[in-house]
């Protein structure tokens, strides 16, 4: 009996301890949806703006005007949150995990932004902390868009207005949400879901307002 206790005990123990490690591990993302559900706060969305007067001391503002002319950015009002978009050269992990350090990226081979197709866009909803990187967890609210939401995409100074159509979570290898399509004009946000880890994608889709 007592032997039976001691396991269970032990048990209880791992438990905690690997959830207060995961929680470590994943700190930033946890802290931004705790200050998001009690502070009504976007850590996330205070950063890069700290980061964007920085680069404006720096640049200067007539540099600063010129780079934000010729980025691409995607901008979700309800959210706070504002991106560079980075076209990713090539499918391969290291590069495309090098590319999110700066931004979310352009999945290679899907429609530019206003084109037909699918234009698809990957962010991390968490990252661990000591991994370099300013939008390590950008996309760890994008739970809370729900139909109707507007997504916007600056290109060349033209604001591309998108309407949320469907929100879904599936397999790290379902290829479906990456197929081109022939007569839409269609936005498809990517994440890894749930926060934290890699097992799944929360796929947010969005069809351009004509």
């Amino acid at each position: 009996m007592f032997g039976i206790l001691k396991n269970i005990k032990r048990l209880i123990f791992l438990v905690i301890l690997t959830a207060l490690a995961f929680m470590v591990v994943n700190i930033l993302a946890f802290w931004q949806i705790g200050s998001f559900y009690v502070l009504k706060k976007y850590p996330q969305f205070e950063k890069v703006e700290q980061i964007a007067k920085i680069a404006e001391k720096i640049q200067g503002n007539e540099k600063k005007k010129e780079m934000k002319e010729e980025a691409m950015l995607l901008i979700i009002d309800k959210l706070k949150i504002e991106a560079p978009i980075i076209k990713s050269i090539n499918e391969k992990e290291k590069d495309i995990q090098e590319d999110l350090k700066n931004g979310v990226v352009l999945f290679p081979n899907t429609a530019m932004p206003g084109g037909f197709g699918n234009t698809v866009l990957f962010g991390h909803s968490s990252d661990y902390f000591w991994r370099d990187g300013n939008f390590k967890t950008i996309f760890s609210l994008l739970n809370q868009l729900n139909a109707e939401d507007e997504i916007k995409i600056i290109e060349n100074n033209k604001e591309l207005i998108y309407k949320v159509t469907n929100k879904q979570i599936v397999s790290k290898n379902n290829k479906v949400i990456l197929e081109q399509t022939e007569n839409e004009h269609r936005l498809t946000l990517i994440t890894c879901w749930p926060i934290g880890t890699d097992l799944k994608r929360l796929a947010i889709e969005a069809e351009l307002v004509e």
